[in-house]
């Protein structure tokens, strides 16, 4: 953020970074901030937040320049602002006619962390990790998925449509890649072309071992 700050952008974070020292800082840097918060997050009033409160209720406190919202959905959903006031603003219940009253720091916050959460969004269909008690494997093939991920949003210019479709072009490629230039390199004397890896008998295949010793005899 520093080349950013003192030029009086918002700035929205997960609840990894947010944090009240720095949100009560961050102004006069010439910045706001937004953010979920975890409950147990040092300096917050957890006397309020005990109470239980029924779904779709607001609760908020403020201090000094900070905004705590307590909205309650599935469950508690807590958000520490400088930018926003205590507003609700009706929004469409999905999949019914219904509207729902919410904060609008929730609605905002939802709306510009979208592009920060996209990348799981779309890589969570795909996730190829597995339980492992090697923890450097998990890495690897996070990295791997990630480094996938941004090769395709490089690449949407050309029009390489959907990201599955990617994917399975770039596995192809790497799976098959070798085999065809084998292929090319390799023909026989007709000009077919012969590819090494596709020569080898299965197990028990009688007609495929004549195949190859034929082959040698020659």
């Amino acid at each position: 953020m520093h080349p950013l700050l003192d030029k009086g952008y918002h700035l929205y974070v997960d609840n990894f970074y947010t944090r009240i020292p720095l949100f009560q800082s961050l102004p006069a840097r010439s910045t706001s901030a937004c953010g979920t918060i975890r409950k147990n997050q040092h300096g917050l009033p957890t006397h309020h937040l005990q109470v239980p409160i029924p779904r779709g209720e607001t609760h908020a406190l403020t201090s000094g320049n900070l905004l705590l919202v307590r909205y309650k959905d599935k469950r508690d959903v807590l958000v520490l602002s400088t930018i926003h006031g205590n507003g609700i603003t009706p929004v469409p219940l999905r999949g019914t006619m219904a509207t729902v009253l919410k904060p609008d720091c929730i609605i905002n916050y939802n709306r510009y962390m979208g592009g920060v959460d996209l990348s799981d969004q779309v890589l969570k269909p795909y996730n190829a990790m597995r339980k492992t008690r090697a923890w450097y494997k998990k890495v690897a093939v996070n990295l791997v998925q990630v480094a996938m991920y941004n090769s395709f949003v490089l690449s949407r210019s050309a029009g390489t449509g959907t990201f599955l479709q990617f994917y399975k072009a770039v596995l192809k490629d790497l799976i098959f890649s070798d085999r065809e230039r084998a292929g090319r390199s390799t023909l026989g004397t007709g000009g077919a072309r012969i590819v090494p890896s596709q020569n080898f008998p299965a197990v028990g295949d009688k007609q495929g071992e004549t195949a190859i010793e034929e082959e040698e005899e020659e």
